[in-house]
């Protein structure tokens, strides 16, 4: 336990750990929504929007621990300019899709709690979620992709960005 509490203290394990939250959990919680969607259960129906809420909101701790652990990964390998640069699109990326998990996840728990007995606005309100959560994880796929480039060479391919980073 003291192992998981000091790797869990540096910011880029704890980015490691928890990145896939909003990734892997948004995409299961999907795919059960769209069961809960397609059964018309409306207690299902309720518990995927909390789920898939949760996991939404996750990305807050993910960009939280990736913003902590970003000049320690930055200093870490100074010879190493691709990787920089590699991080720094990881980075912009990132910040640029935070938005869409932030309103997924505001959406999935407002529809749980304020549709009542309605259910033609809870079966909507989890179709208008269910779309939110598949460009979440559309986006989690873009930024993961920036991201598992920086330390893994084998990914890097052509498309990696020159030292400076994005010039947008």
């Amino acid at each position: 336990m003291d192992k998981f509490t000091q790797i869990t203290r540096q910011p880029e394990y704890a980015h490691l750990l928890l990145n896939h939250l909003p990734i892997v959990g948004l995409a299961t919680a999907m795919l059960f929504l769209a069961g809960a969607i397609w059964l018309r259960h409306r207690p299902t129906t309720i518990f995927a929007l909390v789920v898939t809420g949760c996991f939404a909101l996750s990305a807050f701790f993910v960009m939280q621990t990736g913003e902590a652990a970003f000049n320690r990964i930055l200093a870490s390998n100074p010879a190493d300019a691709t990787a920089d640069a590699l991080l720094k699109t990881h980075a912009e990326v990132a910040h640029g899709w935070q938005a869409i998990f932030y309103v997924t996840g505001g959406a999935a728990l407002l529809a749980a709690g304020l549709t009542g007995g309605n259910e033609v606005a809870l079966r909507l309100a989890a179709i208008l979620v269910l779309a939110l959560g598949l460009v979440c994880v559309f986006a989690g796929a873009q930024i993961a992709e920036a991201g598992g480039r920086i330390k893994h060479r084998e990914l890097r391919g052509a498309g990696t960005p020159p030292a400076g980073g994005l010039n947008y």
